[in-house]
């Protein structure tokens, strides 16, 4: 996300508005055209979730505060990128509105993948907001199922693409890359990587690999990512049961960003075998460093990927197909890079950040009429 933030707040700090980055500490970046907040400290890390929660709380009081004061002078939106904590944040929501304060959701996951116990608080949470928004017709399908007949207005801007994030990174040539993963040969390299959770497929791909490995033995699975709770425990018994170990490289944590071009330039493909998704952003990613993708034919996914154009479709959990679509990307080499290159050109288009920067200010000014009403 720190990535998306920094270009969609850059294209948003050149239209006719002020932008105030409301974040937490753990976040440093060159500002901008923007202010750079930081009250939400110390959410993150090893100390109790309830220490943390209460941070977290202190956080969006010291927000709203502020925007109390500045509604006072001058018409204020808020724009939350995340559901956190549910109840917490519909009683910011309800106090914010409640001072004439127009507030806006982006809704990156409309089922957040955490915090499912609080489930059905989302649709009273998402009815609180003046105007919500989403990335994919699959989330704005879920979304007005959730919501049913009582909606705020839903609208569907895209995600921003990743091309100009990496710098002198997106050049940086495969064999280089390799040499400083070391990873060494001349055969294809499957990369998988990113935040690791069920819904993410990588035991299915774990499974595909043996038959990739059939047809073409030289060839190495990159996984990068930082599992779910650090639990490695199903992943390594796969690997050891599968017999694929030598042909598996590992790094079980998470990835920053300043390494990325390394495994992106490093890989042939990018591997998305996901069983629930609303949009990749590693699909971006790979579009951004000229990969094509191997991906699930589920949710936001059956929009970001052009069947043989941008990269293969295969069904969800279906292990057979994944493998059959991975080697035929590996061996038309010619016709893989060429879908890397439509990839690059199709999020340049779709994720201008300039076009979503407007839509978004739509957005903005839509709810604040509507709010004054």
């Amino acid at each position: 996300m720190y990535l998306y933030d920094l270009a969609f707040l850059r294209a948003l700090s050149k239209q006719d508005v002020d932008v105030t980055w409301v974040t937490c500490d753990e976040t440093t970046a060159q500002v901008d055209g923007y202010e750079l907040w930081t009250p939400f400290r110390g959410i993150y890390g090893q100390d109790h979730v309830w220490r943390r929660g209460a941070r977290y709380v202190r956080g969006l009081w010291a927000v709203l505060r502020r925007a109390q004061e500045e509604v006072k002078r001058r018409i204020v939106v808020i724009h939350q990128q995340f559901v956190n904590v549910p109840p917490c944040d519909l009683a910011f929501a309800m106090a914010a509105r409640g001072s004439g304060i127009s507030c806006i959701m982006t809704a990156h996951d409309v089922t957040p993948y955490r915090g499912l116990n609080t489930r059905w608080l989302l649709p009273v949470l998402y009815r609180h907001y003046d105007a919500l928004i989403v990335h994919s017709m699959a989330g704005q399908a879920e979304l007005r199922k959730i919501l049913r007949t009582r909606s705020p207005p839903v609208y569907l801007i895209p995600h921003g693409h990743y091309n100009e994030s990496h710098g002198d990174g997106a050049r940086m040539s495969r064999s280089f890359a390799r040499s400083r993963l070391g990873l060494s040969g001349t055969g294809a390299v499957v990369l998988f990587l990113g935040h690791i959770r069920e819904e993410k497929g990588l035991v299915h791909l774990l499974r595909a690999f043996p038959a990739v490995l059939r047809q073409l033995p030289d060839s190495m699975l990159l996984v990068a990512g930082r599992p779910w709770h650090n639990d490695v425990r199903t992943y390594e018994t796969l690997i050891h049961e599968l017999h694929i170990r030598s042909h598996v490289r590992v790094r079980w944590e998470y990835v920053p960003d300043e390494e990325l071009p390394l495994y992106y330039r490093a890989a042939d493909v990018v591997a998305l075998p996901y069983t629930r998704v609303y949009q990749s952003g590693v699909c971006l990613t790979a579009y951004a460093f000229r990969r094509p993708v191997v991906a699930s034919a589920v949710g936001g996914l059956m929009e970001q990927v052009l069947d043989g154009e941008t990269g293969y479709l295969v069904p969800p959990g279906d292990s057979g197909a994944l493998a059959a679509a991975l080697v035929r990307a590996i061996n038309d080499r010619t016709h893989a890079e060429t879908m890397g290159e439509v990839g690059h050109l199709w999020a340049e288009r779709v994720g201008n950040y300039e076009k979503i920067a407007e839509q978004t200010l739509q957005v903005y000014r839509n709810a604040s009429r509507a709010g004054g009403e």
